[in-house]
C-alpha cells in the first residue's frame, strides 16, 4: 500500500538539492540560507552589495554623463536599467531569507512522506531538471534573483502531483478501520496545506521580482532594438544586441511557464478527488471530501505586483508590449 512505504536512507529524497546552484551563488553574495546568520555573513553581504551594486553600478551611471550622441545614450541605458533591477530584486530576496529557510523545512517534511518508487523517480527527474535547466540563465544574467521562485514552483508542482496521486489511492480497505482511513486522508490534507503555504511564500517573493523584470525586460528589449534599427552596428555589435534581447526574454519566460504549470496542477485537484474511490468510503469521509473539493476550486495564480497574473498569456502580452514600445521609440519615417 502507498501509505505503508517509507523513505529508506539509501533511497532518500531531498528536494532542496534542486536549488544547489542558486544557493551557491547567493552564498557567494553573502546570503546564506540557514538560521544561524552570523555577523560575518551580514558583513559579507553588505560589502558585496556595496562593491557590486553601488561602486560598480556607479561607473555605468557616470558614463551617462559623458555620452556624445543618442547612440551612446541608448547603448548605456539598457545596462543601467538591468543593474537597477538586479539590485532591487536582490534586496527583495534578502528580506525574505527567513521565508526561504521555512520553505526548505516544509520541503523536507514533504520529502519524508511515503512515496512509491515511481513517484520518487518523478521527483528525482524534477530535481535533476532544476539543477541543469538554468545553466543558460547562469551564463546570461542574475541566476539567483530570477530563478529561485521558478525552481520552487517546479518542485512544488511535482510534490502536488504526488499528493494528488495519494488522494486518488485512498480507498476502502477492509484491513483498516474507518478512523485509520480517515487519518490517511488527513495526512494528505496537511501536506496539501503545506504546499499552499509554500505557494503563498513564493507569491511574496516572485510577485515583486517578476514585476520588476517585466518592466525592465520591456524597456531593455525596446532600447536595444532601437540601437539596431536606428544605427548601423557591426556584426559583433549586432550579435551582442541579439543576445541581450534574447536574454531579457529568457528571464521572464520560465516564471510564466512554471506559474502557469502550477495553476494547471491546482485545477486538476478537484478532478483527481472526484476520480478517486470515494463512493466506497463512509458518509463521514465523503462529507470531508466534498468540503475539501469546495475549498480547492479557487485558482492559484501568482500575481506580478499583486495585479498581473503570471501566466503564458501574460508572457505573450509582455512580448507584445516589447514590440509596441519599440515601435513608439522608433517611429517610421
Amino acid at each position: 500500500m502507498l501509505f505503508g512505504l517509507k523513505n529508506s536512507p539509501e533511497n532518500k529524497i531531498e528536494s532542496i538539492q534542486a536549488f544547489g546552484i542558486v544557493y551557491f551563488t547567493l552564498k557567494l553574495q553573502g546570503m546564506v540560507i540557514m538560521e544561524d546568520y552570523h555577523l560575518r555573513h551580514k558583513i559579507h553581504v553588505v560589502i558585496n552589495y556595496v562593491l557590486t551594486n553601488i561602486f560598480y553600478y556607479s561607473s555605468f551611471i557616470i558614463q551617462l554623463l559623458y555620452v556624445d550622441n543618442l547612440r551612446q545614450l541608448l547603448e548605456n541605458i539598457p545596462m543601467n536599467m538591468c543593474l537597477t533591477a538586479c539590485s532591487i530584486k536582490f534586496l527583495v530576496i534578502l528580506r525574505l531569507r527567513p521565508s526561504l529557510i521555512e520553505m526548505n523545512k516544509q520541503l523536507k517534511r514533504l520529502d519524508s512522506r511515503p512515496m512509491t518508487d515511481k513517484q520518487k523517480d518523478k521527483l528525482r527527474k524534477e530535481i535533476k531538471f532544476c539543477r541543469v535547466i538554468f545553466q543558460q540563465q547562469l551564463a546570461v544574467q542574475d541566476v539567483a534573483n530570477d530563478s529561485i521562485g521558478v525552481l520552487y514552483l517546479c518542485i512544488l508542482s511535482a510534490h502536488l502531483q504526488i499528493i494528488m496521486e495519494r488522494f486518488a489511492d485512498i480507498h476502502h480497505d477492509p484491513e483498516k478501520t474507518e478512523e485509520e482511513s480517515l487519518q490517511d486522508f488527513i495526512r494528505c490534507l496537511e501536506d496539501h496545506r503545506v504546499i499552499m503555504d509554500l505557494f503563498e511564500i513564493i507569491q511574496k517573493t516572485l510577485s515583486f521580482t517578476i514585476f520588476i523584470q517585466f518592466i525592465t525586460s520591456i524597456l531593455v528589449f525596446s532600447t536595444a532594438g532601437v540601437v539596431y534599427l536606428r544605427f548601423s552596428p557591426s556584426s559583433t555589435e549586432t550579435a551582442a544586441v541579439f543576445i541581450f534581447m534574447v536574454a531579457e526574454i529568457s528571464e521572464i519566460y520560465p516564471s510564466c511557464y512554471y506559474s502557469n504549470k502550477f495553476m494547471e496542477k491546482t485545477d486538476q485537484m478537484v478532478f483527481m478527488l472526484y476520480s478517486s474511490n470515494w463512493m466506497d468510503l463512509s458518509p463521514k469521509y465523503r462529507k470531508y471530501l466534498i468540503i475539501f473539493m469546495q475549498m480547492t476550486q479557487e485558482k492559484k495564480i501568482i500575481l506580478a505586483g499583486k495585479q498581473i497574473p503570471i501566466t503564458l498569456t501574460t508572457f505573450m502580452s509582455v512580448m507584445k508590449a516589447m514590440y509596441t514600445v519599440l515601435t513608439v521609440m522608433n517611429p517610421s519615417e
